[in-house]
């Protein structure tokens, strides 16, 4: 029985010889990443509605448009939805954000993106200090360039008010990754 190990030992070690066992040189597979990247900025970032009446919008050009645009930039390396929300004003009295005529103490604010044909179609921002249920642009990515949209801005003031002293409202632009 031994005799018959070392004879079946032998005889693949000969057919291991004549076959041949061989290793190929080695090769090199480089690989990058990029790290997914959402951001998104909005130039020039401040808006002056300047002295209001009690009562009135800033919306009194004749076209319909805002008296400033904002432009609102997709900074992110893959398409984006855009997001916006708008805080209550802050002033020695606060003004509660409301999204029909604003009765005392209260202000209307709202928003057009990409006006067509020189017209905004106001959409009011949500009351509650949420982002908008649905995004209110999708800024895509088309061979690096960053995509773009105007954001036109309008203010309804109280109906009456206490404090006289300026007050300070926050927007904010928020990007999340587009599913499309």
């Amino acid at each position: 029985m031994n005799k018959q190990f070392i004879a079946s030992l032998c005889v693949l070690a000969v057919v291991g010889m004549a076959v041949g066992v061989g290793v190929k040189g080695a090769d090199i597979v480089d690989c990058t990443v990029t790290p997914k990247l959402i951001a998104v900025s909005v130039g020039d970032g401040s808006v002056d509605y300047g002295v209001l009446s009690f009562g009135n919008d800033t919306n009194d050009t004749l076209d319909g448009t805002a008296v400033e645009t904002q432009t609102i930039t997709n900074d992110s390396n893959v398409s984006a939805d855009i997001d916006l929300k708008s805080t209550d004003a802050t002033g020695t009295t606060p003004w509660e954000l409301v999204s029909a005529m604003p009765g005392s103490e209260e202000f209307r604010h709202q928003y057009d993106i990409d006006g067509t044909a020189g017209f905004a179609v106001w959409e009011d921002f949500p009351t509650d200090n949420n982002y908008t249920i649905t995004p209110v642009a999708t800024l895509t990515k088309f061979g690096g360039a960053d995509d773009s949209a105007t954001l036109d801005l309008n203010i309804v003031m109280p109906s009456s008010s206490s404090d006289m002293s300026d007050h300070s409202i926050t927007i904010t632009a928020r990007a999340t990754e587009s599913a499309s």
